[in-house]
C-alpha cells in the first residue's frame, strides 16, 4: 500500500473511531457529521472532508457496524480457542462479551430508519448467528444432563442461536429501550434457552446468576 493510501485509510479509521464513540454515547440521531469531525480532532475542516471518505452518515454507520461485528466475532473466536476444552468457562466468557454489546447499544432503532442500514444489520446478524452456533454446540455437548445425537445437538444449537439473534435484533432495532429492558431481554433469553434444552431448574438459575453477576 502506498503512503498516500495508508494515510487515507488511517484518516478513514479515525473517523470510524470517532463515529463509534459518538453513536454509542450520544445515539445515532444526536450525532452530526460536524460532531464526528470534531471528535476526530478535525475541528477546522468543513463537512466536505467527511464526504471525501463517506458518502453519508448512514455509510459511516455501516462501517461502524462492520468493524464492531468483526471485532466481536474475533473475540468470540478467541474465547472458543481458549476454552474449547472447557465449555462452561467458554459460555461464561461469551456471556460477558454478549452483555457488553447489550448494554452498549444505544443507536440501533434510530439508525434503522434507513432501509439500507436495516438490511446491512440483518446481514451482519446472520454472520454472528453462525459463530454462536459453534459456541452453543460446544456448550450443549458438555451438558451431562442433556443427551442427544450429534445431529440433534447441531439443530438445537442452530435453533437457540437463531432465536437469540432474533431477540437481539428486536431489542436493537425495533423496540424503544427503557430502564431495565436489557435485564428483561436477558431473562427472556435464559428462559428461552432453558426451555429448548429442558434444563433442570437449578441449572437455569445457575446461569441466571452468572448473567446478573456480569450486569454488576
Amino acid at each position: 500500500m502506498s503512503d498516500k493510501n495508508e494515510e487515507r485509510e488511517s484518516r478513514k479509521n479515525q473517523l470510524i473511531d470517532a463515529a463509534t464513540t459518538l453513536f454509542f454515547s450520544k445515539g445515532y440521531t444526536n450525532t452530526s457529521v460536524r460532531d464526528i469531525l470534531d471528535e476526530a480532532n478535525d475541528r477546522t475542516s468543513s463537512p466536505s472532508v467527511f464526504y471525501y471518505y463517506f458518502e453519508s452518515k448512514d455509510a459511516i454507520y455501516r462501517a461502524v457496524l462492520r468493524r464492531y461485528t468483526e471485532r466481536y466475532v474475533k473475540s468470540v473466536q478467541d474465547a472458543i480457542d481458549a476454552y474449547k476444552d472447557d465449555a462452561q468457562s467458554l459460555m461464561v466468557r461469551v456471556t460477558s462479551l454478549f452483555l457488553k454489546t447489550v448494554k452498549a447499544d444505544a443507536h440501533g432503532k434510530e439508525a434503522a430508519a434507513s432501509p439500507d442500514n436495516l438490511l446491512y444489520a440483518l446481514k451482519l446478524k446472520e454472520e454472528l448467528t453462525q459463530k454462536f452456533v459453534e459456541v452453543w454446540e460446544l456448550f450443549i455437548r458438555s451438558l451431562d444432563w442433556y443427551k442427544a445425537d450429534a445431529e440433534t445437538v447441531h439443530k438445537t444449537a442452530v435453533f437457540i442461536a437463531g432465536g437469540i439473534g432474533e431477540m437481539m435484533y428486536d431489542f436493537g432495532y425495533v423496540h424503544e429501550k427503557k430502564e431495565g429492558s436489557a435485564r428483561k431481554l436477558m431473562d427472556c433469553i435464559i428462559d428461552f434457552c432453558a426451555g429448548v434444552l429442558n434444563a433442570p431448574a437449578a441449572e437455569k438459575e445457575k446461569y441466571r446468576r452468572i448473567v446478573y453477576d456480569n450486569f454488576a
